[in-house]
């Protein structure tokens, strides 16, 4: 019998480990594309980033619903925990960059003049402005959550506010229709267009958070429903070259298969809450940053453009291990202390509003670990 996690169990779960596990398989996917090699194109591995984005706009959203529903929320200090996540480590990375250009010239005297007029973009994270062709290059999603991690938490207390969740998902949905339009016919170069992405985590976040629209998701997730998403999105990965179209609607095919891997009870989604999986999703944050350095380190061991597949796949498993290794490190070493100050800090802000809640008994409510 094919079950789902109940309503209550589902609000229970303070940690996903599959969606630690699809967080590793699109970093994987992202740095075979990376590698700009023809014997990873097939795998389609631009999608990844895409992953990604649905992802930061559930998880952001389910955690900021919960803490909404204990009255513990507090912008301030969601602001605190993501500055101890991301800046630490972009900025790191930014300044490897920075000494690979100008110290130890490792790039052309076209990329460093560009480096020069386009670092402000770099510093305060506009780099979705960025030139196709730019050292930290990769860097442009993180201007795009950045954005999102602003302005999103404002936004949900201004929707909020109003308790009709008719009200939430037209406004949702009339949003999400106007970032399509804003997708199909006015940024056709620009990086800005994943907004959809980030806006169908959104709406999947307030779909499985109240418990009318969690019980009729859960009643249409079924053996065949869930082999035709997967098929499908393992048939996207596979068959279909890049294009526009596919990149636009991609992202509702994710957001249902996240679903799935979320409140399915099946076996069928076991393999990702397998461990290594787990590593790898838990550092995926550090593997992204580091892995175009460790992909050109492997490709001056292993020339990925000799035409040999021995080649392509040494520089793959090279490149792979190169950025987990790098990335466990600064993981153990930077990422995790940080976030844990992180978090301490932003327990000071919300102590007081802690406190009016217990005197006016406010039922307790599970909060999701802060992604």
């Amino acid at each position: 019998m094919y079950k789902c996690l109940s309503y209550s169990q589902y609000r229970e779960i303070k940690v996903f480990p599959t969606l630690n596990g699809i967080r590793a398989i699109s970093v994987l996917l992202v740095i075979l594309w990376h590698m700009s090699d023809k014997a990873w194109m097939w795998l389609s591995g631009y999608t990844g980033v895409l992953i990604f984005f649905v992802l930061s706009g559930y998880l952001i959203t389910t955690l900021l619903l919960r803490e909404e529903d204990s009255k513990s929320v507090s912008i301030a200090a969601f602001y605190v925990r993501r500055v101890f996540r991301i800046f630490p480590l972009y900025y790191l990375t930014l300044a490897a960059y920075l000494i690979l250009v100008f110290v130890l010239k490792v790039y052309d005297a076209k990329l460093y003049i560009q480096t020069c007029n386009t670092l402000p973009l770099y510093l305060f994270y506009f780099n979705e402005f960025l030139p196709t062709v730019a050292v930290y290059s990769h860097s442009w999603s993180l201007g795009v959550e950045e954005k999102f991690y602003l302005i999103w938490p404002i936004c949900m207390f201004i929707l909020l506010r109003n308790r009709s969740h008719t009200r939430i998902y037209l406004t949702l949905f009339a949003v999400l229709l106007c970032s399509l339009f804003f997708d199909l016919y006015l940024t056709p170069s620009l990086n800005v267009h994943h907004l959809t992405s980030i806006l169908l985590g959104c709406l999947l976040a307030f779909l499985l958070h109240d418990a009318g629209t969690y019980n009729i998701c859960s009643r249409l997730i079924g053996p065949t429903s869930s082999l035709m998403v997967t098929m499908v999105f393992i048939s996207v990965q596979l068959l279909l070259p890049y294009h526009k179209m596919v990149s636009l609607f991609y992202p509702y095919i994710v957001t249902i298969y996240i679903a799935l891997a979320v409140i399915s009870t099946s076996n069928a989604f076991n393999f990702l809450r397998h461990k290594a999986l787990v590593f790898i999703g838990e550092r995926s944050y550090a593997i992204y940053l580091f892995h175009v350095i460790c992909i050109n380190i492997a490709e001056r061991v292993f020339p990925v453009h000799s035409g040999s597949i021995v080649t392509s796949f040494s520089a793959a498993f090279l490149s792979t291990v190169l950025s987990i290794a790098a990335a466990a490190i600064a993981y153990r070493a930077i990422e995790k202390p940080l976030i844990i100050m992180g978090k301490t800090f932003s327990r000071s802000i919300t102590s007081k509003t802690i406190s009016i809640n217990r005197a006016i008994k406010v039922p307790a409510t599970t909060l999701l670990k802060d992604e």
